[in-house]
């Protein structure tokens, strides 16, 4: 009889440095920051440079950051055209 091992419990999948998991202590870590003191005190913009980038940005970063996250949101002309044109009863 085999046994089966449900999830990914003592399984190691990769390593990472951005990551690190402390199970026993309930401890989720980002480079070195605690997720709880990431998810009070800092917006999803920075916890995605961090994340990115290795460390949290300074307001120069941010802005910049926050500037290029703004242009590449942007739809192509012919993308909203096209959406506009499906109708509304349609699947998404």
């Amino acid at each position: 009889m085999s046994t089966k091992n449900i999830g990914l419990r003592n399984i190691e999948v990769a390593d990472t440095k951005i990551c690190a998991i402390e199970p026993e202590r309930g401890k989720l870590i980002y480079r070195g920051y605690d997720i709880f003191d990431l998810a009070k005190n800092s917006t999803f913009e920075e916890i995605a440079y961090l994340l990115l980038f290795g460390d949290l940005p300074n307001n120069t970063q941010l802005e910049n950051f926050n500037n290029r996250l703004i242009e590449k949101r942007k739809l192509e002309p012919t993308i909203v055209t096209a959406m506009s044109l499906r109708p509304k009863s349609a699947s998404p």
